[in-house]
């Protein structure tokens, strides 16, 4: 009997890259429960990074 050749890593187990939630950008950090940029988080306060401005 011949063995199947072992399966290649597949793209679905790289995990996607997270984007602000407030402005859809690349390159955020996770405060609480969301993900903010740079810009977002200045935009809205460093005091207020969880709630809605």
């Amino acid at each position: 009997m011949s063995e199947a050749p072992p399966h290649p890593p597949t793209p679905a187990t790289e995990q996607p890259q997270p984007v602000c939630d407030r402005c859809g950008k690349p390159e955020v950090t996770k405060f609480g429960d969301e993900f903010i940029c740079d810009d977002c988080y200045i935009a809205c306060g460093s005091c207020c990074a969880g709630e809605d401005a």
